[in-house]
């Protein structure tokens, strides 16, 4: 039952992430991210006047976001199997109950 749960999120997943990137607000929310990516790089060049540390600071900064994305994308994987689960078990008390 997990592994059929897996799948229909990863197809789900894809599903919902290509209707979510076609909206416009994806569009705005990925300006400011933007935004704010060239902000903080120029507060590191302040502060930072090797190049090099800076480069190496960003890569420790993406490697960062890329674990909280993993993280994230798990949470949201177990929570897509427990509505999946919650779902199938009203459906199952909807039946009993003859509602």
């Amino acid at each position: 039952m997990n592994k059929i749960l897996d799948d229909l999120f990863e197809i789900r997943e894809e599903e919902s992430s290509e209707v979510y990137m076609e909206t416009q607000e994806i569009l705005e929310k990925s300006k400011n991210t933007s935004k704010q990516e060239k902000k903080l790089v120029q507060f590191m060049k302040r502060l930072i006047k090797d190049e090099n540390n800076i480069k190496q600071l960003m890569e420790k900064i993406n490697s960062f976001e890329r674990c909280i994305f993993e993280e994230m994308n798990s949470c949201n994987k177990e929570y897509y199997k427990l509505g999946f689960i919650d779902g199938m078990k009203l459906i199952e008390e909807t039946r009993e109950k003859n509602i």
